[in-house]
């Protein structure tokens, strides 16, 4: 479990990005700014993921369950500023 503690890239703070998109055969290129800020109780939230995953990989390779769903927490999904 400490690989995915010590690979945590998330901290309090605001970040900011560019997506891309690039269609094959066309000149234009759609861009879009945007930036979210993540709060001490959103990475909370997100910290609950390491064990998620820690579970998915067991499940997936050590012990196979079909049935496991893995409950990914979200941190602002909505509210993205442009």
């Amino acid at each position: 479990m400490s690989l995915f503690k010590n690979h945590f890239p998330w901290k309090k703070g605001k970040y900011e990005g560019i997506i891309e998109v690039e269609i094959a055969e066309r000149k234009n290129v759609f861009s879009q700014n945007f930036s979210f800020e993540l709060t001490t109780l959103d990475i909370k939230n997100l910290e609950t993921n390491i064990e998620t995953c820690q579970k998915l990989v067991e499940l997936h390779f050590v012990s196979p369950d079909a049935e496991f769903r893995p409950n990914w927490k979200w941190a602002n999904p909505f509210d993205l500023e442009k």
